[in-house]
């Protein structure tokens, strides 16, 4: 047995419902009266269950318009449809026909997305959609999303007149029996999933939702009668951030001012997001709010990705933003609340729930996953400050001192640090830093507490660059040639980077970088980080520093460094902490857990010790 459906966006929810009741093969069809009969469907069975999904065409072709007025075989716009079946004009009416018809497709008046595969996806009617400051959002698919909340029976969403953006979003729900609503947990739900733009403003509870003879949700009835102030219609929220589900409560509406301020901070994110996606990836991944995963990303792509939103947005950001499954709607909500979640002027205070802050140097790339994890499992604990570095353009201008990378960071932390006692950490080359601030911190005097070095490696005595003999001895064409036969290019961008900064021709290594980016996408940025901070690390000579300092130490320390790894010379208050997994292990799962508890151990035993002494 087939089930046919043929109506509005079906959600993948209402898909399964009624695959579960009739217990046969659900179509998801796609057809109007101008194609006389269905144009596509897609099968539960075949095709999968998802949002919007109408599966490849019968017999027809599909194609969308662009925002631009082109016609495209792929992307997002107006879907346009041609087969042997579709009509030839309106009777009587070439007006009509004339408006519907170009170069012999149909325009459907829906909006929605033809994949790299032909699948036509549908997201809405043109006509529902909602003009948010010049950001179109579709009622339907916010629709699709609010009815997966199991709390929700149905909803509609419509356009709202507003002053300011021209329509706002409000929404309309049915709650599913028994379903009890916080609007302000709804709406934190809708921004992990929604871009900012897309979600509600303007919340309402009703018994029903009108439906017009076909069945379908009547929208501009909807909207007059809640807009109306009709009865039987509670309006519960007209504001972002203050919403409540006590009806009885006043609400503190949002100045304008504040409205102007989040509308900007969201399409200047959303626009960084934007060019950053479409250069990591490419711009139908990102118009069709794929995950990242599914578009072909990966874990170095999405540090390139950040490494771009960065630059940007001219701020730093946390690794934290990023999310296995992110589209690009979610992450540029996770950014906005990121930014937003900054204390006013930079200034970090004590928790008032008695958390230790914690100023935590990254690895030599800014920031890695399995640290954002450390972090996240510690953060009912410890209140984390991530410190970031210069970019590559400022580290050369500094010419490649690592001094400088430590001046930047003493800013961060001086400037969120108040008068307390300060609480250093540092992950693998972050170390070096913390420590060099730390060394800096105490000159200044200013007490450090806690000095956390997590299994970063100290040598006895700084390597000199590998490419330096080569250099002096004139043999560096000859390692050019090699690599250029090898076709390792990787390898080739990082001597030729070498080679500058060991004759410090800085001048010649910026124009360099800047053309191999332009030439890469923006793939070098890691390379050339790693490049420029190891060699200013390799120029670092560190001092002794008496302050109570914790060496974690991975399981996979080579043999013929001592057990410190030369640490203790340096440190006379050194303890030496081993942990479990090795270098690249150790933030893991099945590790970082053990990792997390023992430097939660080392940080309360130095914070009482410092009590004691203080005592």
């Amino acid at each position: 047995m087939r089930v046919h459906v043929g109506s509005a966006p079906l959600s993948a929810r209402s898909w399964s419902e009624i695959a579960a009741w009739s217990q046969a093969e659900v179509v998801n069809c796609y057809g109007m009266t101008e194609t006389a009969n269905w144009i596509s469907g897609a099968s539960s069975r075949s095709d999968g269950i998802a949002n919007g999904l109408l599966g490849k065409p019968w017999g027809g072709a599909a194609s969308v318009i662009d925002d631009d007025g082109s016609i495209q075989a792929t992307g997002t716009g107006e879907i346009i449809v041609k087969s042997p079946s579709l009509m030839s004009g309106y009777l009587k009416r070439e007006d009509l026909t004339t408006a519907a018809m170009i170069d012999g497709w149909f325009r459907t008046g829906d909006r929605g997305t033809v994949d790299e595969l032909g699948r036509i996806w549908l997201t809405g009617r043109i006509k529902d959609e909602i003009n948010r400051a010049g950001f179109k959002v579709q009622p339907a698919e916010i629709d699709m999303l609010l009815e997966t909340h199991p709390a929700i029976a149905e909803t509609c969403v419509f356009a709202v007149p507003d002053p300011i953006s021209g329509e706002s979003v409000g929404a309309a729900i049915r709650l599913a029996k028994g379903g009890n609503l916080d609007i302000g947990s709804l709406r934190s739900w809708c921004r992990e999933r929604l871009r900012r733009e897309a979600v509600p403003d303007r919340w309402f509870i009703v018994d029903h939702i009108p439906r017009n003879a076909r069945g379908k949700v009547n929208r501009d009835a909807l909207r007059k009668t809640l807009l109306g102030a009709s009865e039987g219609a509670q309006c519960i929220s007209e504001t972002p951030d203050h919403a409540v589900s006590d009806h009885s409560r006043t609400v503190r509406l949002t100045s304008r001012a504040e409205t102007s301020t989040n509308d900007a901070l969201t399409v200047r994110v959303r626009n960084a997001v934007e060019r950053a996606w479409t250069a990591s990836l490419d711009e139908q991944s990102f118009q069709a709010n794929m995950p990242w995963e599914d578009a072909g990303g990966d874990s170095l792509k999405a540090l390139q990705l950040l490494l771009h939103i960065e630059d940007t947005l001219g701020q730093r950001l946390s690794t934290d933003v990023l999310s296995v499954g992110m589209t690009p709607s979610s992450l540029s909500a996770a950014i906005e609340r990121g930014i937003a979640d900054l204390p006013e002027g930079g200034a970090a205070h004590e928790a008032e729930d008695g958390r230790i802050t914690v100023f935590l140097m990254p690895g030599i790339l800014y920031d890695e996953l399995g640290l954002a994890q450390f972090r996240h499992t510690l953060r009912d604990r410890i209140r984390f400050v991530l410190i970031g570095y210069p970019n590559w353009r400022e580290t050369i201008a500094a010419k490649a001192d690592f001094d400088a990378i430590v001046t930047a960071a003493l800013a961060q932390i001086l400037s969120q640090s108040g008068d307390r006692p300060i609480y250093l950490a540092g992950y693998s080359f972050g170390g070096f830093v913390a420590y060099a601030a730390a060394h800096r911190l105490v000159e200044s005097g200013r007490r450090v507490a806690f000095l956390g070095l997590l299994d970063t490696r100290r040598r006895s005595r700084f390597a000199a660059l590998p490419l330096a003999s080569a250099v002096r001895s004139m043999k560096v064409i000859d390692q050019i040639l090699y690599y250029v036969k090898a076709a390792d290019t990787g390898v080739l961008f990082r001597i030729i980077l070498r080679i500058f900064l060991e004759v410090r021709a800085f001048v010649l290594l910026e124009a360099f970088a800047r053309l191999c980016m332009s030439m890469s996408g923006r793939r070098a940025d890691p390379d050339l980080l790693f490049v420029l901070r190891s060699y200013a690390l390799q120029r670092w000579l560190p001092n002794t520093l008496s302050v109570p300092t914790f060496f974690f130490r991975s399981e996979d320390n080579p043999q013929h460094q001592p057990h410190d790894c030369g640490w203790s010379t340096l440190c006379p208050l050194l303890s030496v902490v081993p942990i479990e997994g090795d270098h690249s292990s150790m933030l893991a799962p099945g590790h970082i857990e053990r990792l997390c508890a023992t430097f939660l151990e080392a940080l309360h035993a130095a914070d009482h010790a410092g009590n004691r002494s203080r005592a």
